[in-house]
């Protein structure tokens, strides 16, 4: 699912920040990154797979690209806190659908990994016979000791 992907690739940039931040140079106690982010990859649909008329399971290609802004405070009170905002457009195809997608994310997270992860996805396309199509898809976690304590998804399947 593309979630877990994306969560994954969030902490691996986060770890990754966080061992090369101490080398970088800090304006006053914070590190400012922004990392362009573009790739291809074919993805499991899961709830949403009810909006673009398939079934959860079936495979999406989408292509994306956009930007990731990342603060890093490394010193100070807030030292150890992260904060990762984004903002992705994309196209997707499957079989008998295609359309575009703007997504937005938003991770916050402290020296301990605890955290809250925001993600909303809005997508419109067509079906092979041309109905419109159209969804939301929010998830929204909380990190605390270790444990993902909140894991609310969202898909709303807006009609035409």
């Amino acid at each position: 699912m593309r979630l877990a992907r994306l969560t994954l690739a969030i902490a691996l940039l986060v770890g990754l920040v966080m061992v090369a931040a101490p080398a970088a140079s800090a304006a006053g106690n914070v590190v400012q990154m922004t990392i362009p982010v573009q790739a291809v990859e074919t993805v499991d649909l899961g709830p949403e797979a009810a909006c673009l008329g398939l079934n959860p399971g079936d495979d999406l290609t989408i292509a994306y690209w956009g930007q990731l802004h990342l603060t890093q405070f490394v010193g100070g009170p807030n030292a150890g806190r992260i904060h990762v905002r984004g903002q992705v457009e994309g196209t997707f195809a499957g079989d008998g659908v295609a359309g575009t997608f703007r997504e937005h994310l938003n991770f916050k997270a402290d020296s301990t990994g605890d955290g809250v992860f925001t993600l909303v996805i809005h997508a419109s396309g067509s079906l092979a016979d041309g109905t419109p199509i159209k969804f939301v898809f929010h998830v929204h976690e909380v990190v605390r000791d270790g444990e993902v304590r909140v894991e609310k998804l969202q898909v709303n399947c807006i009609k035409p």
